[in-house]
């Protein structure tokens, strides 16, 4: 069972599987979504008490209808919204972290920073709220759009890893996260768990990239940090190694947490693992990542390529921006034929003259055959 180690809110499981979460004041434990285990019930313990209930009334216009998340920074609801007419999500921040002095803080800026990313591909937040009695705790916050569908993890889990169906998600992705760049903001915790698979009217999905908690601005004089006593921020198992060290953050941090989710997409499973979620965030800063190619044969030279670029561990080397890993990997499959045999080899090796006398398009054709040939271990170098 992989286990996450961060700070935001859990998916309240379907039916068959279940997760849960062992929530502290700055932290929490998650498990993935994953088909339960009886034997490791008893080893979790129960969550704390939520803060609201179904039927709840908030500021006479936010009527909650039930849980939808909940981790150790706060829980989120579905809840009818009486002023608009409609139903949003209601996330809260529990009061045992309000103690923090910059917790406020921190929620204050996922909305100001989510909300300088406006695009149809990043969920939309709407306004930060505090209700309750002067004798009483505050309750802190904040509403946005409300998703119907299921996270890439939860798809992940029960389809397994993605074919030639995966291409058409990551193009939403990687404009849900040049959206963001491009206004100065870096998500800091882009995962699998945070891209949201919603059904569009025409049957395909729309991808929503959600939880903008521990994003940061990267714009000239603004801080890059969230908290002074920061360190590590993310989660382990997809952060990048600049964040394992406490480094400076840029949008290659993105870059490199797109690679481990598009690693994740095409085998099934993540490119770094361990007995501890330390143990497998340090892994990273010492060794290279096994090749996508290896876990699923058969893969494309262009994916094997361009998520390998996406984990080199010097931010220099990895792609320069989102949308370069997108030009990479082009309109290809996910993965190509078994090797073709004797015959498709003589033509890719005695192609290359041909290719160079012919020169255009065709010329093009064949030495791109070549190319993915030779990467296919199909002709020599």
């Amino acid at each position: 069972m992989r286990v996450l180690f961060h700070q935001r809110s859990l998916p309240v499981p379907g039916a068959g599987a279940r997760a849960l979460c062992q929530a502290s004041d700055d932290w929490a434990w998650e498990t993935r979504t994953l088909p339960w285990d009886p034997a490791f019930e008893g080893r979790v313990p129960a969550p704390q008490e939520l803060s609201l209930s179904p039927g709840d009334l908030l500021l006479e216009r936010f009527r909650v209808r039930r849980l939808l998340a909940r981790g150790g920074m706060g829980e989120v609801y579905d809840v009818e919204d009486a002023a608009l007419g409609t139903r949003v999500a209601l996330k809260t921040l529990r009061a045992s972290v309000l103690g923090h002095p910059a917790a406020l803080g921190q929620f204050r800026r996922e909305l100001l920073l989510a909300r300088r990313v406006t695009h149809p591909n990043v969920c939309r937040l709407f306004e930060f709220f505090t209700a309750g009695k002067e004798s009483q705790e505050p309750l802190v916050f904040l509403t946005m759009e409300l998703l119907d569908g299921v996270t890439l993890s939860e798809h992940l889990v029960k389809h397994g890893a993605l074919g030639d169906d995966a291409l058409p998600l990551v193009r939403q992705m990687v404009a849900a996260l040049a959206a963001a760049h491009r206004e100065g903001v870096v998500h800091r915790d882009f995962k699998s768990s945070n891209v949201m698979l919603v059904r569009a009217s025409d049957g395909t999905w729309r991808v929503v990239v959600t939880d903008f908690g521990l994003a940061c601005g990267v714009r000239p004089g603004e801080r890059g940090d969230l908290l002074p006593q920061d360190g590590m921020v993310g989660s382990p198992l997809y952060m990048a190694p600049e964040q394992v060290t406490g480094g400076p953050v840029s949008p290659g941090a993105d870059v490199y947490a797109l690679g481990v989710v598009l690693y994740e997409m095409v085998t099934g499973t993540l490119p770094f693992v361990g007995d501890t979620l330390v143990s497998a965030a340090m892994k990273r800063l010492e060794q290279q990542p096994e090749s996508p190619a290896q876990r699923r044969p058969g893969l494309s030279p262009r994916w094997t390529s361009a998520i390998l670029r996406c984990l080199e561990r010097d931010p220099a080397r990895r792609f320069a921006r989102v949308e370069d890993v997108l030009a990479a990997l082009g309109d290809g499959p996910v993965t190509v034929p078994a090797r073709r045999g004797r015959l498709h080899r003589a033509l890719v090796l005695g192609g290359l003259g041909l290719a160079l006398a012919l020169g255009g398009t065709a010329g093009a054709e064949l030495r791109a055959l070549q190319d993915e040939a030779r990467a296919s271990g199909l002709a020599p170098r």
